[in-house]
């Protein structure tokens, strides 16, 4: 950052710039919060749904056992990506916290990195984030397989 001046109006300018940091930081989680969430909405209705549709057994259902390995598969990945996005939630609250806290001790006058520059906390977060997309992708993609397999069947 640039030196201090005595008339403060460096510390306005560094005021506004952590001022427009937090509202990009907020921005960023308020997006998060809605992906997270429509896992979560998507992935439990989907999993509701095909399985209290798959297990009755007055439907009558013949599923082939490669479909049955399908629709377990695709079980497995959407509550995957159901607890992938809870620990990538947990993450991103814990990071805020840390990054917070060394805020704080910066605005108190100590000398701290508060700069949020990324670590390896947000290399995790978005390979976990990444990682919970990929399996809701691939068990929402499963289960449509299937659905078009029992329609046309």
């Amino acid at each position: 950052m640039a030196e201090n001046k005595t008339d403060g109006s460096n510390q306005d300018g560094e005021l506004e710039w952590w001022k427009m940091f937090n509202e990009h930081q907020k921005d960023g989680r308020q997006r998060a919060d809605f992906l997270a969430k429509s896992i979560f909405l998507l992935s439990g209705g989907t999993l509701a749904l095909s399985i209290q549709h798959f297990t009755d057994k007055t439907k009558g259902l013949r599923l082939t056992p490669d479909l049955v390995c399908m629709v377990r598969v695709s079980w497995v990945a959407l509550v995957l990506s159901i607890v992938l996005a809870l620990i990538v939630l947990v993450l991103i609250l814990r990071r805020d916290y840390s990054l917070g806290e060394r805020w704080r001790r910066k605005l108190q006058g100590e000398q701290v990195d508060a700069s949020g520059s990324p670590t390896y906390l947000e290399n995790l977060i978005w390979g976990l984030g990444i990682t919970s997309l990929i399996s809701f992708i691939l068990g929402l993609v499963i289960q449509a397989f299937i659905a078009c397999h029992l329609v046309a069947a």
